[in-house]
């Protein structure tokens, strides 16, 4: 999301910076930040603002709200990154088999 749709979303929701920065449990510095495009969110932050933008700022009140949005994405990564180990482990175990094949060859 670039600063200029972070801005116009904040005003077509009528929010201040303070306001939108309640909802997103921020400070305003960060909110004036990111409209500036001085600041970026942080991918959990524009799933928040995903999220803001299509439902409105008022349902994101909980804390359940976000956090599982956050689950949601650390579920994401935590499966990319496990699969991307267990290939890694795979082709290190392809590797060991070649290196022992080489060293008896020599022998």
């Amino acid at each position: 999301m670039k600063s200029v749709e972070i801005k116009k979303m904040r005003k077509r929701l009528g929010l201040t910076q303070q306001q939108m920065a309640d909802e997103l449990r921020v400070n305003r510095a960060t909110i004036r930040a990111w409209e500036y495009g001085t600041n970026k969110p942080m991918p959990y932050q524009k799933k928040a603002l995903i999220y803001m933008q299509k439902n409105g700022c008022h349902l994101m009140k909980t804390i359940e709200d976000i956090k599982e949005m956050v689950e949601g994405w650390e579920t994401e990564y935590t499966v990319e990154a496990s699969q991307l180990l267990n290939e890694i482990d795979d082709w290190l175990g392809r590797a060991r088999t070649l290196i022992d094949k080489a060293g008896s060859v020599d022998d």
